[in-house]
């Protein structure tokens, strides 16, 4: 760990580059929430996928891994058990949010 309990960077931090309060994750200007995968601030639609291969978050649109900016590219995997995994995953991240206050 890093100074305020903060990963180390391992990319530039540039303008308007941000730290999630929930996990320290380093967060590109665009984004609009945690790009995280287990950050317990993201919000997950049915459909978004994790990527076996390399771990990163994918939205249900993406037919293949954008993980590794695009290098990835592991076609997407359908597990109903594992879709159903997440869900009950979300609630309790969202329950656990709402019990904190924090706005969805």
């Amino acid at each position: 760990m890093c100074c305020n309990g903060r990963r180390p960077l391992t990319e530039p931090f540039r303008p308007g580059d941000w730290f999630c309060y929930m996990c320290g994750n380093h967060n590109y200007a665009s984004k609009w929430e945690c790009a995280h995968t287990y950050c317990p601030t993201r919000t997950r639609k049915p459909g978004d996928w994790d990527c076996p291969r390399c771990g990163n978050f994918n939205y249900s649109r993406n037919s293949h891994c954008i993980g590794r900016r695009g290098k990835c590219s592991h076609p997407k995997v359908f597990d109903p058990e594992e879709e159903r995994r997440k869900e009950e995953l979300d609630a309790k991240r969202r329950k656990m949010l709402e019990d904190l206050g924090w706005p969805l």
